[in-house]
């Protein structure tokens, strides 16, 4: 008999966010389509929690869709906007996000309130897991994130044809 030996596989998978951007003029439009905002929501993103929590410490995080193992690809220079809650709510205030209402949720001057869903699809148990995260990350900072899990079919439509409004998702 032969001993078992373990060996040790290289498995290359990613998850990644978007914003769905849409032409109209809403509020959260404008906001998504800002990027002092989109660099707060990445510094609130604690991705060595999402690889220690969701993925048992087995992964390594990133800041690009290219894929580590493709270093060469990825701009030496590159800003990686690392977690950082404190950069973060810096941003978020020079976008007029000042005040916390009652809740504790952060609000701007006109009382819009810095509130969005995060949605992904039902099946995926890891992205729930970062959702998680990145929910509990925003509220320490005043930003609530609600989050919707959906069909990975509904989601892709959504992607591809739609911008959807928390009420088309939730159930």
């Amino acid at each position: 008999h032969y001993p078992l030996r373990r060996q040790r596989q290289m498995c290359i998978r990613d998850s990644f966010m978007v914003f769905n951007l849409d032409d109209s003029s809403t509020f959260k439009t404008k906001l998504f389509s800002n990027v002092k905002f989109r660099q707060a929501m990445s510094m609130l993103m604690n991705r060595d929690a999402m690889v220690d929590l969701t993925l048992g410490g087995l992964g390594a995080p990133t800041y690009t869709s290219v894929y580590p193992v493709y270093k060469d690809w990825i701009p030496s220079g590159m800003d990686k906007y690392k977690f950082n809650p404190a950069a973060a709510t810096k941003l978020l205030a020079e976008l007029g996000f000042t005040k916390k209402g009652s809740d504790g949720y952060l609000v701007d001057k006109a009382g819009n309130k810095l509130e969005f869903t995060l949605i992904t699809n039902a099946e995926n148990t890891r992205r729930q897991g970062y959702a998680k995260i990145i929910q509990d990350e925003a509220k320490k900072v005043g930003v609530k994130i609600n989050t919707s899990f959906i069909a990975f079919n509904q989601m892709t439509t959504c992607l591809l044809y739609t911008s959807p409004s928390p009420r088309d998702v939730e159930e």
